[in-house]
């Protein structure tokens, strides 16, 4: 579990919960972000690398065909094909950096209440799922269960050696949900239940 201060001494607003839970748990846009430093840091290499070799006399177009680019800069217009559709996919691939960039995502911790209202706590997606196979596992009559975790919802397969299921599926339920009250998430999941017999 990970805790982390608000940094006020006051409860705090509802607004500012969801403010501290986005900033202690908010997804981490690791991949879109690499991506695009590493295209811009090349790109940037590569144009230092064609000036400097300029400035101490080098001939220029080692790196990059800068003799053919200059040329085909000649003969381009604005409106021509090539100049539009390379604009249209560099103002495409900005937008989807921006999608992305605006696109809530999924926290990386599920919050939890807590009853100092200037710490907010979280559990992992992955220790959550543990957690209620646990609780489902622990009925009589379930062998094993595996548990799939949403955003507002939690859906436990439970596997049972037992002809007769029709009652297991509310004892599931309840023990699934006796832990998650214990647990207290911000927000109380729903919570769906199938029990099958297991085939020999």
């Amino acid at each position: 579990m990970d805790a982390a201060r608000t940094g006020d001494l006051r409860p705090p607003s509802r607004r500012a919960v969801r403010r501290a839970v986005r900033r202690s748990f908010g997804p981490r846009r690791v991949l879109p972000s690499v991506v695009t430093a590493a295209l811009l840091a090349a790109a940037a290499i590569i144009l230092a690398a064609e000036v400097i070799g300029a400035l101490v006399g080098r001939s220029p177009g080692v790196l990059l065909p800068i003799v053919d680019l200059a040329r085909l800069g000649r003969s381009l217009r604005w409106d021509d094909v090539l100049v539009l559709a390379v604009a249209s996919l560099l103002a495409a691939l900005g937008l989807l950096l921006l999608l992305l960039a605006l696109r809530p995502g999924r926290l990386r911790a599920i919050p939890l209440r807590s009853e100092d209202p200037n710490v907010v706590l979280g559990i992992a997606w992955a220790d959550l799922r543990r957690y209620v196979a646990r609780a489902a596992q622990s009925v009589d009559g379930v062998d094993r269960a595996r548990v799939r975790v949403r955003r507002h919802g939690v859906r436990v397969r439970a596997v049972s050696p037992l002809h007769d299921v029709a009652g297991l599926t509310e004892q599931v339920h309840g023990a699934v949900g006796e832990r998650l009250s214990a647990l207290a998430p911000l927000h109380r999941p729903h919570v769906r239940v199938t029990v099958r017999h297991r085939e020999e």
